[in-house]
């Protein structure tokens, strides 16, 4: 049956815009601030020394770093350059994110994750007889995450790696296209030896048999 119009109403916020979580920000010019930052710390950093002081935010441009107490664990983040796209090569267009390290060397190995969630929604629709549906839909979680890959000289991260359908990357032709220097790693790659759940083993082997 045909409708007229479809209206999807917000009831709630996202969970993470109220969130708060103890901080240290590490500016690129060598100085830090301990406070507390806010929300969804993915996509900017609203900060406050104190709990319920003035917030202030801050590009991630600013920082070489933020460690941040996430479920009693305090995880430094690294602030990098960063492209979704299949060049890899260009130095255009690039973002800035916030990574954890998983391998360090030569190579290092970081990951991305993103974890929120979406809110609880209302939805009406107005059919032509003048009937009008209402509907909830409940809040559901969403995360994914990407592997990226860098050599400390490098000015960006390479990506490696994004498994959700969207931003799906073909892992062993990336893999391949940036340890191209490194016959030994690349047979193991074809014959699956490496993969995307191997990956740490397989930036640990580069930095230990092929420098």
């Amino acid at each position: 049956m045909r409708f007229l119009f479809f209206v999807c109403l917000s009831i709630c916020s996202l969970n993470l815009l109220a969130q708060k979580s103890p901080a240290t920000l590490f500016f690129k010019d060598g100085t830090s601030q301990q406070g507390y930052v806010f929300g969804d710390t993915f996509w900017e950093l609203k900060f406050s020394k104190e709990l319920k002081g003035k917030k202030k935010k801050y590009q991630f441009e600013e920082l070489d770093s933020v460690s941040i107490l996430e479920n009693d664990q305090t995880i430094l983040y690294h602030i990098h350059k960063y492209r979704f796209r299949k060049d890899q090569k260009s130095l255009k267009n690039l973002k800035y994110t916030k990574v954890q390290l998983i391998v360090d060397g030569p190579v290092q190995l970081y990951i991305q994750n993103i974890n929120y969630q979406t809110p609880e929604t209302t939805q009406f629709t107005r059919y032509p007889n003048g009937h009008v549906d209402q509907k909830t839909v409940f809040s559901s979680n969403y995360s994914q995450y990407t592997l990226f890959v860098k050599k400390r000289e490098e000015e960006k991260l390479f990506w490696l790696a994004t498994p959700q359908a969207g931003l799906a990357r073909n892992f062993k032709k990336a893999a391949k296209d940036y340890f191209q220097d490194c016959p030994s790693l690349i047979s193991k790659l074809e014959s699956n030896e490496f993969g995307r759940k191997t990956a740490a083993q397989m930036v640990q082997f580069y930095n230990d048999q092929c420098q």
